[in-house]
């Protein structure tokens, strides 16, 4: 049961990107219109609701849709505030004497109001039908403005990829291909204020210690230089928490459940990667104490260029003191 739940899961969000790409398609609408022409002119409504008022009424929905989905996809509120204020001009034009006479004919001969009522039971139905693209696509199209870092922001960026820069030299091999950048401009496009880039790379076992190291060295490297850490280090710590688990499953940490069953046995869990934690933050304090000049170079590199390629990381990598670790780095 539990795999069929899964599998509709997954199947959903399948089924409403089509739901939504019928919605924006201009032919779907023309076969709505038609549906409408067709169903509506009963011969019951005969005289009250014509053919001709029909498409009017499908023009109208129409229009709402262009106007509120297509052409300006966020613009639905300035459109009902147009129309509020166009009505309400209306309104003052026809003056109290018009409208009760209005009200009237309406309470004498209800069937009056039908052309008024269906108008608006076709334009709220064709808004509930598309409702869903203005949710979705305007999230993913429009949800981040770009930000323009400050000087202050760009250089705790360019120490956060420094530290995690200088981590590489613990590795048995230099990744070819790396590259660490600052943006002074972040958009949906580009997120990260910063990165590190490489291509993944196969890092033996024994030297999962140091691939911790790596994911923490960001945030330790802000402390080390600037006394605090930013807010900027949720995915690092994700990454870090998730090879820490790996590790402590592999029974490195000392004692972990796999599949923890009561209080205390999750108790345990979280007390060995909270010790496995601090000894890891605690090694990098030590290591960017006696290799602080080198990151802040690096950093200052960083900053000057935007951008450096891995041979112009080699240089400070070579100069990477790596005694205080030397202990977690396999023989």
């Amino acid at each position: 049961m539990s795999n069929l739940v899964e599998q509709n899961s997954l199947l959903a969000p399948r089924w409403r990107e089509l739901a939504l790409r019928v919605a924006c398609d201009a032919t779907t609408w023309l076969a709505v219109a038609a549906v409408v022409l067709v169903l509506l002119p009963h011969a019951t409504l005969q005289g009250t609701l014509t053919l001709d008022l029909c498409a009017d009424i499908v023009a109208v929905g129409l229009l709402w849709i262009g106007l509120t989905q297509l052409l300006r996809p966020n613009g639905r509120r300035v459109l009902l505030r147009g129309l509020a204020l166009a009505v309400t001009v209306l309104l003052l034009r026809l003056g109290a004497p018009d409208i009760s006479a209005l009200l009237s004919a309406v309470s004498t001969s209800p069937q009056a109001a039908i052309p008024a009522l269906a108008a608006v039971a076709v334009v709220g139905w064709v808004e509930c039908l598309v409702g869903k693209r203005r949710l979705v696509p305007a999230i993913e199209e429009g949800a981040m403005q770009p930000y323009i870092q400050s000087p202050e922001d760009m250089r705790r960026v360019a120490i956060h990829e420094a530290g995690h820069t200088l981590l590489y030299r613990l590795l048995p091999e230099r990744p070819s291909d790396m590259r660490v950048l600052v943006r002074r401009v972040i958009t949906d496009r580009n997120p990260r204020g910063g990165e590190v880039l490489l291509t993944p790379m196969q890092v033996p076992v024994t030297y999962a210690y140091v691939a911790m190291l790596i994911a923490l060295a960001g945030l330790e490297a802000e402390f080390a230089v600037l006394e605090s850490r930013a807010n900027g280090g949720a995915d690092d710590y994700a990454e870090w928490m998730e090879l820490a688990t790996r590790f402590a499953v592999a029974g490195s940490a000392g004692a972990f459940y796999r599949f923890p069953a009561t209080f205390w046995q999750r108790q345990i869990n979280r007390d060995t990667i909270n010790a496995l934690e601090e000894r890891q933050r605690s090694d990098l304090r030590e290591f960017f104490t006696s290799n602080r000049d080198v990151l802040v170079e690096l950093a200052d590199n960083i900053l000057a260029r935007g951008e450096l390629d891995h041979e112009q990381i080699a240089s400070y990598l070579d100069r990477v003191d790596v005694h205080s670790l030397a202990f977690r780095i396999p023989s």
